[in-house]
């Protein structure tokens, strides 16, 4: 499968320094390709996931911390820490991009990624 969405259209929505974003775009496609293709889900709809994808993976890449605490007494702010792995966000749900894809992804795809299956055994 061939990229779904360009360079320009992921910098409309994510602002970077960086000039190729292919790696990332590349990593959404695949990701778009591999597990959602398959579920039904308009052209259209692959299209805007993979846009989002692709902001989230370039979003990780660049480092960028999301707030995930705030407080208003005594000013505290706490950030996630990507480069770390001190985050207690996880996945997908680091970024306002990613969270935005798992919204997008009406098939739940996304939203299971990761996630370890439960075996149980009857003896």
């Amino acid at each position: 499968m061939s990229a779904l969405v360009t360079t320009d259209e992921v910098k409309a929505i994510y602002t970077t320094p960086k000039t190729d974003l292919s790696a990332f775009i590349d990593m959404a496609d695949n990701l778009v390709a591999e597990q959602l293709a398959s579920q039904g889900l308009s052209d259209t709809r692959l299209k805007n996931i993979e846009l989002w994808l692709s902001a989230h993976f370039a979003s990780v890449g660049d480092g960028n911390a999301e707030i995930i605490e705030e407080r208003a007494g005594n000013s505290d702010v706490r950030y996630a820490d990507f480069t770390q792995g001190s985050s207690s966000v996880e996945g997908l749900l680091m970024t306002t991009y990613g969270r935005q894809a798992v919204a997008l992804d009406t098939s739940g795809t996304l939203s299971n990624l990761g996630r370890r299956q439960a075996r149980f055994t009857v003896v």
